[in-house]
């Protein structure tokens, strides 16, 4: 009898089957023979179309238009998830209740939530993730190791669902935006895009306000981009990452780094430095390594910061600019291992490697200058002198190892580094300049010792200046040289310095002076900076 529809018309028709075996005819004939369609061969197609899921319980979908029809597999989470733990076939027919005790990850969990998400009532893809756990359990099998109901108990894991529900997407949050030069900081809803091949999007969980950041800020920088988002002294959580990236996933927790560390080109290699030139000029534009940027506010793209950009809730590295830490150490603290104290601990231990029994001196008492101290104390110095107008921060200098401190008003009107050549015996074995002043530069290098003397310029001075000495003083034997994030090469290193506070050979607990509740605080942290008690 032929049909009573229009051949031409599309009709869907859903069958659940087990995949690789072809159904009975006598079950399929109600079903498809109203429509034009030979049971037999549908079956047969049906096996066909299923084979890569043989032994497993699906549902196939049937796109019937003029007695022909399309098969689709239209699979459960239950038999995406057995698939996942890729058991050998098993014949039903020989082997009943079959357990599937195996373990999968939960990347593949997600993944499976992923491919229900068109079919799931939950509103987030977290909650499609939580409706396949429990499928998973039903499964009878393990994630990670743990039972699925486990898994929303442990913390990590909940980030991880977490970060997976906005993966790909764009963010909207809140970033302080830095509009103009020498103007405060804006507080705003901004859209952050999502990371592209290389590319890393961290929720930036805490960061530390830096002299670098009020330096581009009051337009000093040479290379400061405007509109952009300042901060380079973050951390953070692992949010997504783009196609390609290895070193990091989705719930790691991370510090952003201003010093990249690709591994690759000839700076990398190289055992003198830790200049990575990587992404070095789009890094300096304000730019990702295409050329563009992920974040915008009313459609208007606002440049990044030192490939870092830590006064956003949520930013966007590259891979290379991004390395994995313990997630036993607390981010509200190791976020300042991302700048000032890696860079003075560094200069002493590596660019300088100050010996033990020798005489340092330190210009600046800042962050840098203390981590300078710090340094200085672990190596075993004998003489260590911190040097500031701000008599107010001698006795935290002692209490990070200083074993004296100096004004430079002592000095009267006598040039500061005569006085001290004077007092000290000739001068200082080593000297560090972490102020950023051409002057007190010059006069930490003539206060270095005659004939084996070192000075060591960490601090950065503003657009245009030049440093000068009487060329006799290098002749006679003092060095002088730079140091940029402590010489350390980041993506190595960061790691072993969160080990080294962990395990309280540094200290970084004591660098804080000030805590701030939220984003809106951070001009509130510049004031403090300021004002010298930062």
């Amino acid at each position: 009898m032929p049909p009573k529809f229009d051949p031409s018309e599309v009709k869907i028709v859903y069958l659940r089957c087990i995949g690789g075996e072809i159904g009975s005819t006598s079950a399929l004939a109600p079903k498809v023979g109203p429509l034009g369609l030979n049971p037999k061969k549908i079956g047969e197609d049906i096996a066909k179309a299923t084979q890569d899921w043989k032994g497993l319980k699906v549902t196939c979908k049937l796109t019937v238009q003029n007695r022909v029809a399309k098969i689709d597999v239209v699979p459960s989470a239950a038999s995406l998830i057995i698939k996942e733990l890729k058991d050998l076939p098993q014949d039903r027919r020989k082997f009943k209740n079959v357990k599937h005790l195996g373990d999968v990850s939960l990347e593949s969990i997600i993944n499976v939530a992923r491919a229900m998400r068109p079919r799931s009532m939950a509103k987030t893809l977290c909650g499609t993730v939580k409706e396949v756990l429990g499928t998973a359990q039903s499964v009878g099998c393990s994630i990670d190791g743990k039972h699925p109901s486990a898994i929303l108990d442990d913390k990590s894991y909940c980030i991880n669902l977490k970060m997976s529900s906005t993966a790909g997407q764009i963010i909207k949050c809140k970033a302080a935006i830095a509009w103009e030069a020498n103007k405060p900081l804006s507080v705003e809803e901004i859209e952050v895009h999502p990371p592209k091949a290389h590319e890393v999007r961290i929720k930036i969980t805490h960061t530390a306000v830096c002299h670098t950041d009020a330096f581009t800020l009051s337009g000093q920088d040479p290379e400061g981009i405007f509109p952009c988002i300042l901060g380079h002294e973050g951390a953070g959580i692992v949010e997504s990452v783009g196609e390609g990236v290895t070193n990091v996933a989705p719930g790691d927790h991370v510090i952003p780094l201003f010093v990249p560390q690709c591994k690759e080109c000839d700076f990398c290699k190289h055992p003198r430095t830790n200049l990575c030139q990587k992404i070095r000029i789009t890094q300096g534009n304000g730019k990702m390594p295409d050329g563009t940027t992920r974040f915008f506010r009313d459609g208007k793209p606002i440049a990044h910061f030192m490939g870092c950009s830590t006064f956003s809730e949520y930013t966007v590295c590259a891979d290379i600019s991004v390395t994995k830490i313990n997630d036993k150490a607390p981010l509200e603290t190791v976020c300042l291992v991302g700048c000032g104290i890696s860079t003075g601990y560094g200069a002493t231990v590596n660019t300088c490697h100050v010996e033990k029994g020798s005489t340092v001196a330190v210009w600046g008492l800042g962050a840098v200058g203390l981590a300078v101290i710090m340094g200085a104390k672990i190596a075993g110095a004998k003489t260590i002198v911190g040097i500031d107008l701000n008599e107010g921060k001698f006795q935290h200098a002692k209490e990070f190892g200083a074993t004296e401190c100096v004004s430079p008003k002592e000095a009267g009107d006598k040039p500061f580094q005569s006085y001290l050549v004077e007092r000290f015996d000739g001068g200082f074995d080593y000297t560090f300049e972490c102020v950023g002043n051409v002057q007190t530069m010059r006069q930490a290098l003539e206060a270095a010792h005659k004939g084996w003397g070192e000075s060591c310029i960490i601090g950065v001075a503003g657009a245009g200046q030049e440093i000068s000495t009487r060329p006799f003083q290098l002749v006679t034997g003092r060095v002088w040289k730079g140091s940029a994030f402590g010489g350390w090469k980041s993506r190595d290193s960061v790691p072993k310095l969160v080990e080294e506070y962990l395990s309280k050979k540094i200290k970084l607990d004591e660098f804080i002076s000030h805590r701030f509740g939220s984003i809106e605080d951070l001009n509130n942290a510049f004031d403090a900076l300021h004002s010298g008690d930062g």
